[in-house]
C-alpha cells in the first residue's frame, strides 16, 4: 500500500494551552494504554454489533433487556444481555462471538448470572454515578480487567449521534474493586468536551493528552475511526497513533 504524505496544514482541535485538569490521573505505560486502548475497541464493536443483531429479532422493552455483561477478549467473547427480576438480575440472551464478528444469538439454559457477571454490573452502576462533567446525555460503558491491581477499569465514554463528528473529551477512567463495590478512583481523561469535526482527507488532527503520553481513549478513536491521530502530550512532545501503535514524532 503506498503511504501519503500528510500535508503540513494542521487542524489543532485543543482550545487553549496544554494543561492537565486538577489531580493527577492513574498512569500506564505505553505498552498497557495500547493494549487497554485496544481492548475497548475491541469490546466496543462486539457489544454493537451483538446489539444490531439482537434488535433485528428482539424487542428489548417487550424482554426487558437494561443492560450487558461481557466476558473474554477478540478471540472468544460472550455479551450477555440482563434484566432485573424480583430476585436480582438474569440473563435474556447470549451473543456468543468465535475470532469473527458473526455472533451466535442464543436464549440460555441457565439464566443465573455468575458471582463475576454480577460484580461487573455493580461496577457499571458505582463508576456511571460518578461522571462529575458530563459532555453527552449519551454514555458507552466498557469493563475491563485491572491489568494491575487484579480488580476493575470501568469506562464511560461520551458519545454523540452527530454524524460529522466525534467526541474525543469526556471519556472517564474507573477504577474499582473486584466485587464491584468499591470505587479506588475517578480519572477524567480529558480536561473540556473536545468535539472533533471528521477530518477531510490528508489533514492532520492533533489533539491534546492530559498528561506526558496518549491515552487508551486516544488509541481506541485511532481504531474506531481509522486515521492516523496526533497527540501533543503536556510534556511538549507530539505523538503519533497509527493502527493503535504510539510513536513520538517531535520532542525529546
Amino acid at each position: 500500500m503506498t503511504r501519503h504524505r500528510l500535508p503540513l496544514l494542521a487542524l489543532l482541535l485543543a482550545l487553549g494551552p496544554l494543561a492537565a485538569v486538577a489531580g493527577a490521573i492513574r498512569k500506564f505505560d505505553t505498552a498497557h494504554l495500547e493494549a487497554l486502548g485496544r481492548a475497548i475497541y475491541d469490546q466496543d464493536k462486539r457489544v454493537a454489533i451483538a446489539t444490531d443483531m439482537m434488535l433485528e429479532s428482539y424487542n428489548p422493552e417487550e424482554e426487558g433487556i437494561r443492560g450487558w455483561v461481557v466476558e473474554g477478549d477478540r478471540d472468544a467473547m460472550l455479551v450477555r444481555f440482563v434484566r432485573e427480576t424480583g430476585d436480582g438480575a438474569e440473563a435474556v440472551l447470549d451473543a456468543r462471538f468465535d475470532d469473527t464478528l458473526l455472533p451466535v444469538i442464543s436464549e440460555p439454559k441457565d439464566r443465573a448470572l455468575t458471582d463475576a457477571q454480577l460484580a461487573q454490573l455493580a461496577a457499571r452502576n458505582v463508576a456511571l454515578g460518578h461522571i462529575a462533567h458530563p459532555c453527552s446525555e449519551r454514555y458507552n460503558s466498557i469493563v475491563l480487567p485491572d491489568p494491575e491491581r487484579g480488580g476493575m477499569l470501568v469506562y464511560a465514554l461520551a458519545a454523540t449521534e452527530e454524524s460529522g463528528s466525534v467526541l474525543a473529551g469526556g471519556h472517564y477512567r474507573f477504577t474499582v474493586s473486584g466485587d464491584g463495590h468499591r470505587l479506588g478512583g475517578v480519572d477524567a481523561l480529558s480536561d473540556g468536551c473536545t468535539k472533533l469535526p471528521k477530518q477531510a482527507a490528508g489533514q492532520r488532527v492533533v489533539v491534546k493528552s492530559i498528561a506526558a503520553t496518549p491515552l487508551e481513549t486516544h488509541v481506541f478513536l485511532n481504531l474506531l475511526h481509522k486515521t492516523p491521530l496526533y497527540v501533543a502530550t503536556t510534556d511538549k512532545r507530539l505523538w503519533k497513533i497509527e493502527n493503535g501503535r504510539m510513536s513520538v514524532v517531535e520532542g525529546k
